[in-house]
Order: structure tokens, then C-alpha cells, then sequence
């Protein structure tokens, strides 16, 4: 059977906390941007529909790139707030457009065109969608800018809301707000309690525990002592959910910025805004063809046709309802908030339900390097804990650190100061460390790697790196061969029982089995141009301080001298070594007075 869920992650905020050139949901968290981790949770729900709302492009082509089922639509510069992100995505869910192998499927959502998808001509009026019960069961159709029709067709009846910079919300939690029932209610959210709750929206319920409205941190007066706060995370009816934008949208149009739709509710009986204004001194619920003035938001972009369909609108009773409709009054930013639609659906008899969870650490979301850097401390315990309950041993969990994206196989020993980044993958019995940082490679069976670092290498079974080894991309060590003390080898081929002991540099070469590279050996593998390759093959023994100026190859059993510098080939099973007479002179320090 087919998924009736959709799942809207929101990745369009500035992140200007975050005082960085990286939008701030590509920032890595335990070896993935933060977009990322989200993006594979709502993939394990397997949802019909996957939309990211995004505003830098960045974000966009990665998560082309990386996810290309996923949706994304783009968040207009001119449009601010939670609420603005979630409906721009709400054309989407209802259009046939399944990922980004479709085409048309990055979308701009500026004003003009999301209202004109999905408000102004083809949806009935809030007031009266949610007065009829009837009419919210099934589809309908909507235009959207590309041309893509839905016309009375099923789409998903239900959209989670999840949050880009929020990387950390537990599978198990999202799976029970996927699988509860809303029952009488027309959505859930997931609620924790923080000793400390400043800064985050505030969960404020009436005396029968329901949850009336979400208040803006800054709104809190000093006698609401309210401890338990709004995670983001939240579960909709869709068509309740778009009623409740349309009208969130209609308030945040036809008020300026820092109004309130209505703070004189004692004039206000279930009407429209309000048009004898003798009973609201402060002109807040003044509608649209009232005064010029409370036409637009400077951070709102709308067409003619808007300004006259609000006003049309507005001259029929029970359309804005602004009493009971009171979003926004708490909302003092020039922004549309989601968390507004909570004390909408409140005010107008529907009630939204709530899953409060203890693990509020993992529901908290990241907007400054402080965060992150708990955030990914969080994490990195997470996956230390499955590792040594999947049979690794990691001595030192506070000084190691392992990506999620990391591979490791029972009877692995990690000893302390250990980074495994990328896809590195690390077979049984493998001893890693001390201090070692390995990244995107694979480590074979019974392999010891102690003080090193290794890039994109392969390492295969029973291999014994360092200490103080430095293997670079592109590089293959054999089975059982060694690289020993301050060794670099970069783009190499090492064969199987070879050994690289001391102190050399190995780059750009073809070294077969078998073979002894002696201490301080030189591949001199760049004319200055030109990167060339030094070929050695099995069973050769090159002395101590040899320097090969490559392209050069040196035949099957062949040696090399002490101090030689190699230029040319050198044949199987010969001896090649740079001649110097040595020149021996007596009495050289009594002549120059050493005493």
C-alpha cells in the first residue's frame, strides 16, 4: 500500500549565527551535513513524498546530487518565517511531481505565485473549509506555475514537518508521531521540557491540558513560568494544514509589520475585520481596502490581482474571522510562523495533539558552533555505543571519533586518540591506533595501524602501518607487507610482503612482492612538469639512501647500493650502485687543530 505521508524538511534559514560562509545546514555533523542526517530519517519513514524547502542554492545541488529522489523548492528571499517555507512546499505535495528526475521540479515560491497555486482561485476560503467537514475528505485541484495539474486526485493526507538544523530526532520518536493516530485532532507535535527554555517557543495549554497557542520566547511575560517548549517537529492534516496557511497568509498581507490581527477582541463578534473602527483605537484589524498604509509588508511581494481578491474578500461576512483566526498577534518579527496555526486550529474548535519526550539534547536545534560542536558530541556517542554493542572495542570512547558513515566489523580494537572519517571501512580483527586518523579507506583483516594517517588507501589483510606513516590517495598496501617509521607513499602500489621500513618517500611507483625498500629511499617521481612513475619489481633489494630519479624500472632480484642514484634501468638479477672512489685524507682533524 501506498504511503498517504509526505515529509517537508525546512532548509531556508540564513543561519547568520553561524557567522560563516557555508550555508548552515551543509555543515558536517559526524561526517554528513546536517540536511543530510534529516534526510535519512525521513527516508526510513519511506513517505510518498520528500520536499526540501531551501534558499541557497548550495543546498539545492547537493541534495541533487546526494538524494535525487528528493524534492526542493526554493524559498523566495522576499518571504520570511517557518509558515512562508511550509507553504511553499504545499503545491508540491499535491502535484504529481515525484523528485528530481522529473522535470520543472526546483521551484521559485515567490508571493505572486504561491497565492495564485493555492489560494485565490481555486481553494474555498479557510473559514469555510473548515465549517465543512464534508469537503475535507477528498481532493481537489490546484494550478500551479509549471502547468501541473491535480485534478481531484488523491495526495497525501498527512505532512510531517521536520527541520534541517534539528539533525539529531530519534527514528523511534518519528516513527510514533508517523504511526499514532490524530484521531479527532488535525495534527500532533513533539513537546520536551527544558530547565532552561529560553529561546524557544513555548507550549501554552488551557485548563483541560490542550494545547492553545505556541508563544515567541520574546512574548513570555515574567509570570509565565512555562517550561515546556515546541521542538518543530510536527504532524498535519494536509488539508487543514493548507487551510490554515491560507488564512495565516491573508492576516500577514493585510496588516503591516508588527500589527496584530486583533487586540481589541471585545468589538470583535465572529466578523470580518473589523470596518467601524470607532471600536478599535489602535487600527490593528484595518483591512486591506481600508488604507493604503496595511496593503503590504516591505518584506512581501504581491500582484495586483492579490491587493484585489483580498479586497473582494473582504466584503463577505465569515471569511477572515479575525477573532477567532487571531494568528500572528503574538508574532512581533516580520515573519509568517507556523506555530501560529496552532492557536488557529485552537480558536476555531480543532485541537492539535502532543507526544512530549524526555531526550529534549536530541530535539534541540543548531545555530551557533557552540551547538554543533555539542551536537556532534551527542552524535558521536551515539555511534560509539552501537559500535561496542556490535562487538568493537573502543578503548577510549571520550578521545575517539567515528563518522556515520564508517564501516566497522566485530573484534575491531580501537585504542585511544583515533579519528575514522568518510567511508572508511574496517575489516575483523584490525587493531587501530593510538592516534591514528584514517578517512575514506579500507582496512583488511588483522591489520595494525598505529600513529598514522591514511587518505583514501587500501590496506590490505594483516598489513602493519607506522608509527609516524603517512599514506596519501590512491595508494595500495599488500598483504602483509609493511610501511614503518616516518614513510610517505602517495599514489603507489606496494605488493603483498613488501617493506618500506624507514624513512622514504614513495610516490607515483609499482612496487611487486617480496621487496625491501631500504632506509631513506627517494622516488623522485616529478621533473618539475610532469609526475612520472618508478616501477621495482619483485624481489629487489635497493640500499640505503637510494634516490630513484623516475621513469625508471629496476628488474625482477636486482639490488642497488648504498648511496645510489639510480637513472637508468636496471636489468633483472644485476647489481647497479653510483661509483665514488672514496678519498680518505690522515690527519685531517691534527692539521686543522681539533686538539
Amino acid at each position: 500500500m501506498k504511503s498517504d505521508l509526505a515529509i517537508v524538511i525546512l532548509a531556508a534559514g540564513r543561519g547568520t549565527r553561524m557567522r560563516s560562509s557555508t550555508p548552515k545546514v551543509l555543515h558536517n555533523i559526524a561526517g554528513l551535513p546536517m540536511v543530510a542526517h534529516v534526510l535519512r530519517g525521513a527516508q526510513l519513514l519511506k513517505p510518498c513524498k520528500t520536499i526540501v524547502v531551501f534558499r541557497d542554492v548550495r543546498v539545492e545541488q547537493y541534495i541533487r546530487n546526494t538524494f535525487p529522489d528528493v524534492l526542493t523548492v526554493a524559498q523566495s528571499d522576499a518571504l520570511y518565517g517557518t509558515g512562508f517555507g511550509v507553504f511553499s512546499a504545499i503545491p508540491w505535495i499535491r502535484s504529481e511531481s515525484y523528485g528530481n528526475t522529473y522535470p520543472n521540479t526546483r521551484h521559485e515560491s515567490h508571493a505572486e505565485y504561491e497565492l495564485d497555486a493555492c489560494d485565490l482561485d481555486t481553494c474555498n476560503p479557510a473559514s469555510d473549509r473548515l465549517n465543512d467537514q464534508e469537503s475535507l475528505k477528498g481532493g481537489r485541484h490546484i494550478h500551479t506555475k509549471s502547468g501541473d495539474v491535480t485534478n481531484n486526485k488523491p495526495f497525501p493526507s498527512r505532512v510531517l514537518i521536520l527541520y534541517a538544523d534539528v539533525p539529531l530526532v530519534p527514528f523511534q520518536l518519528l516513527e510514533e508521531l508517523v504511526r499514532k493516530p490524530l484521531k479527532q485532532a488535525v495534527g500532533a507535535i513533539v513537546t520536551t521540557h527544558l530547565d532552561n527554555p529560553k529561546g524557544y517557543g513555548r507550549v501554552m495549554r488551557d485548563n483541560l491540558g490542550s494545547i492553545a497557542k505556541i508563544i515567541e520566547d520574546s512574548n513570555i511575560l515574567p509570570e509565565q513560568s512555562i517550561n515546556e517548549v515546541n521542538t518543530g517537529v510536527g504532524i498535519f492534516d494536509t488539508e487543514y494544514l493548507q487551510d490554515a496557511l491560507n488564512k495565516l497568509l491573508k492576516c500577514h498581507i493585510a496588516h503591516s509589520p508588527n500589527q496584530d490581527c486583533v487586540t481589541n477582541q471585545d468589538c470583535v463578534t465572529n466578523q470580518d475585520c473589523v470596518t467601524n473602527q470607532d471600536c478599535v483605537t489602535n487600527q490593528d484589524c484595518v483591512p486591506a481596502a481600508h488604507t493604503e498604509a496595511h496593503v503590504l509588508s516591505p518584506k512581501v511581494i504581491v500582484t495586483e490581482q492579490i491587493h484585489k481578491k483580498a479586497e473582494s474578500e473582504h466584503q463577505h461576512a465569515g471569511q477572515w474571522m479575525c477573532r477567532q483566526d487571531t494568528v500572528g498577534a503574538q508574532n512581533t518579527k516580520e515573519e509568517m510562523r507556523l506555530t501560529d496555526i496552532v492557536e488557529y486550529f485552537y480558536n476555531n474548535g480543532l485541537r492539535v495533539n502532543s507526544i512530549t519526550t524526555s531526550d529534549s539534547e536530541l530535539l534541540l536545534g543548531v545555530n551557533n558552533r557552540v551547538q554543533l560542536a555539542k551536537t556532534e558530541k551527542i552524535l558521536n556517542d551515539q555511534i560509539i555505543k552501537r559500535w561496542q554493542l556490535y562487538g568493537v572495542t573502543i578503548k577510549s570512547p571520550e578521545t575517539t571519533w567515528i563518522d556515520s558513515t564508517v564501516q566497522l566489523s566485530e573484534d575491531v580494537l580501537i585504542l585511544p586518540g583515533c579519528i575514522l572519517s568518510g567511508r572508511t571501512r574496517i575489516e575483523e580483527g584490525a587493531v587501530i591506533g593510538p592516534f591514528a586518523t584514517i578517512s575514506d579507506s579500507f582496512i583488511g583483516k588483522n591489520t595494525i595501524v598505529k600513529r598514522a594517517e591514511i587518505i583514501d588507501a587500501r590496506i590490505e589483510e594483516g598489513a602493519v602501518i607506522g608509527p609516524f606513516a603517512f599514506i596519501r590517495p590512491g595508494t595500495v598496501i599488500g598483504k602483509d607487507s609493511k610501511v614503518g617509521t616516518f614513510v610517505e607513499i602517495k599514489q603507489s602500489n606496494i605488493g603483498p610482503e613488501s617493506k618500506v621500513p624507514h624513512l622514504s618517500y614513495i610516490g607515483d611507483a609499482n612496487i611487486g612482492s617480496h621487496v625491501n625498500i631500504g632506509a631513506g629511499n627517494i622516488f623522485a617521481n616529478y621533473d618539475g612538469k610532469l609526475k612520472h612513475e618508478t616501477c621495482i619489481d619483485d624481489g629487489v633489494k635497493t640500499g640505503a639512501g637510494n634516490v630513484f630519479v623516475a621513469p625508471v624500472k629496476v628488474g625482477r632480484g636486482a639490488y642497488t647500493g648504498a648511496g645510489s642514484v639510480i637513472r637508468d634501468d636496471i636489468e633483472e638479477g644485476a647489481l647497479s650502485l653510483t661509483e665514488l672512489k672514496q678519498k680518505t685524507i690522515p690527519k685531517w682533524a691534527e692539521n686543522r687543530g681539533d686538539g
